[in-house]
């Protein structure tokens, strides 16, 4: 089963960094209280992969580490830089 969720600001994503995404108050408190350190995440536009690294329980934001250390976790349009309105799908 896969959560998924909507990328509501661009953040960068260069290689090797983690991409921070921010949820809108809906998806944070439906969302947020479930996720853990170490989920697999996958960016819909680009296929990218990642790891959960931090999960901000008292806002609106996770931070995903790219799966492999030289990768990025950009949008297919916007290199470098995680989209906002992409689409995260969350394992669970």
């Amino acid at each position: 089963m896969a959560i998924s969720v909507t990328q509501q600001i661009g953040s960068q994503s260069l290689r090797g960094q983690d991409a921070i995404v921010h949820l809108n108050s809906s998806d944070a408190l439906t969302y947020l209280p479930s996720l853990e350190v170490g989920q697999v995440c996958t960016i819909s536009s680009s296929s990218s992969t990642g790891n959960i690294s931090f999960v901000d329980y008292y806002g609106s934001l996770f931070r995903i580490t790219p799966t492999m250390p030289t990768g990025n976790l950009a949008s297919s349009s916007t290199p470098g830089v995680l989209a906002a309105a992409d689409t995260i799908s969350i394992e669970v």
